[in-house]
């Protein structure tokens, strides 16, 4: 039998997700567990002791509107993304500039400088237009997918 381990940033929606696990699609209630209080909580613990090594791999990134990433609270050193446009090793996040597009990408501090924080040249050169709109341009690779926020995908 499958077992679940969910966590999030704060642990609320590891309450939902859960709930929705067990009953829609009725998993055994003792196969699903949660991280108490989310990954902060983790990184809390992880800092207030030093007998542990964090097995967390990559960076906290809340994505809600607190759009924060907790350096306070890095919780390993792997670097796992990659910036969008020149692929060299990179965790931070940048929100396009343009007002019309808003795309949320990886990308590093050499190329945030070059392209002023947005995802393209066409965000740069037209900004009414934003022909992005929040769609990751042509000449960018994505590295994960979004999921519509309230919903599961069952694979």
């Amino acid at each position: 039998e499958q077992q679940f381990m969910l966590y999030c940033t704060g642990g609320i929606r590891c309450e939902k997700a859960s709930a929705y696990l067990i009953q829609r699609h009725k998993i055994d209630p003792g196969s699903v567990f949660q991280l108490k209080g989310g990954i902060n909580a983790y990184g809390g613990w992880l800092g207030g002791q030093s007998e542990f090594k964090s097995v967390f791999r990559g960076k906290n990134f809340q994505f809600d509107q607190r759009m924060v990433a907790n350096e306070e609270q890095r919780l390993g050193e792997e670097v796992i993304a990659s910036c969008h446009h020149c692929g060299a090793p990179c965790d931070d996040h940048t929100n396009c500039k343009n007002d019309r597009c808003h795309l949320l990408f990886i990308q590093c501090s050499d190329c945030s400088a070059a392209m002023d924080g947005h995802c393209s040249h066409s965000c740069i050169q037209d900004p009414e237009k934003a022909p992005n709109r929040g769609k990751l341009p042509k000449d960018l690779v994505p590295l994960y997918q979004w999921v519509s926020r309230g919903k599961l995908r069952r694979q």
